[in-house]
Parts: structure tokens; sequence; C-alpha cells
């Protein structure tokens, strides 16, 4: 397999990227798709709870918050709790990023048919189980018989929530699934980077060095300078 100029394949990411961010109707089918997803997978929490995703009309948003997530427990007419937040921007982004980077690193395309599901697939579980972690804290937040509970600890709220609303969390789990699935270093070449650096790098390190030693005498330089008795 011929190995791609680092340049490239920023070039080919980029490109990627912005073609999939155009593909019609993905702000609204991502969030849609990962509603039934989270309906499937976390309406039977346990003890009686359960979570239900919405999708909030864009004639109703006054941002960009696009998933309502409604905390619920079982002989309750009112939720016990209310959350909202953009599906797409913290699901659809990343996984768009990951497959951009999968695209356009050089692997056979037997590779690419698996490697590209698969980390699409734990990508969306490493999300869901951020979900499902909010549901908790906001669970223990809103319950009082768990007032003893650390999860009910005045700190664990904002933590929580600063955590999910981050997008570092997210991202860096792209790029980690990213260098796992598709081993970019076995196919992607970064000697032009290393050329570069060394241009870059090299006639400043020289001149340092040739300073250096301009300023260093020899360690018996004081020796030799003084004259016998």
């Amino acid at each position: 397999m011929r190995r791609k100029p680092v340049q490239i394949f920023v070039v080919h990411a980029a490109f990627l990227l912005a073609l999939i961010a155009v593909v019609p109707g993905s702000r609204d089918i991502y969030p849609r798709v990962f509603h039934s997803a989270g309906n499937a997978l976390l309406d039977p929490m346990g003890r009686g709870l359960s979570v239900r995703f919405k999708w909030i009309d864009p004639s109703q948003r006054a941002d960009s918050a696009d998933t309502r997530m409604i905390g619920r427990q079982v002989g309750r007419l009112d939720y016990r709790w209310r959350a909202k937040y953009s599906g797409y921007r913290r699901g659809f982004w990343p996984s768009a990023v990951f497959a951009a980077l999968v695209l356009a690193s050089p692997m056979s395309r037997r590779r690419l048919a698996a490697v590209l599901p698969l980390g699409l697939l734990l990508f969306n579980a490493f999300f869901l189980l951020q979900v499902a972690a909010l549901a908790w804290v906001l669970f223990s937040a809103t319950d009082t018989a768990a007032a003893g509970s650390w999860l009910a600890s005045p700190w664990v709220m904002p933590l929580a929530r600063e955590m999910f609303n981050s997008p570092i969390g997210n991202f860096a789990a792209v790029f980690l699934l990213w260098a796992w699935l598709a081993r970019p270093a076995q196919g992607i070449d970064l000697a032009s980077v290393n050329a570069l650096l060394q241009r870059l790098l090299g006639p400043g390190t020289a001149a340092g060095a040739a300073r250096a030693e301009r300023r260093s005498p020899p360690a018996d330089a004081e020796r030799n300078a003084t004259p016998d008795d």
C-alpha cells in the first residue's frame, strides 16, 4: 500500500468533512436516529426510572438545542427532571470527523468496510453512556431519599454538566478511535513534516550551537594558557 503524504491526507480529510457536513437532512436525521436508540436502551433504567428523548421542532427552538430529554418515575405523573441539548453538535459532528479521518486514511476497501461502521458504533455508544451518566446524576439530584449519596453532592451536578457540555471528551474519543482502528502511522507518510521541521529548526539550532561553542571555551583552555613556572 502506497503511503499518503500527511499534507495530502489533511486536504482530503478537510474536503470529506465539508462534503459530509452538507449532506441533505443530516441535521434532522442524526438526532432522530439517536433518539430512537436512546428510547430503546434507556427507557428501562431500573427502580421504575426511565428516560425519554423527544425531538424539538425547529419553530419552537430558542437556540440550537434539538433534543429534549425527560426523566420519569413510575407512579408520578409529572417528570422528575428535564434537559435539552443539541444532539447534532454533540453527536453528529464528532461522527463526521471520524468518518472523514477514516475515509482519508489509506487502507484496503475490506478494512474500511469494517473500521468505519465499528468506529461510528463505538463512538455513539460512548456518547450514549455520557447521556446515561448525566441522567443518573439528574435522578440523584432530584431524589430526596438520596440526599446522603455522593451523586447528590452539590459539586457533582455542575461538574457533570460541564463535562457533558464540553466537546473535548467526544473529539478526544474520536481521535483515539481513529488512531486505534485506522492505524494511520502505517499509511500516512510523515517524512514531509519531519523535513519541514528540520528546515525550520535546523538553522536556528545550528546557529545556537555555534554561539554556544564560541561562548564556552574548552575545558583545558585555562590550563593551556597558564605559563609554566
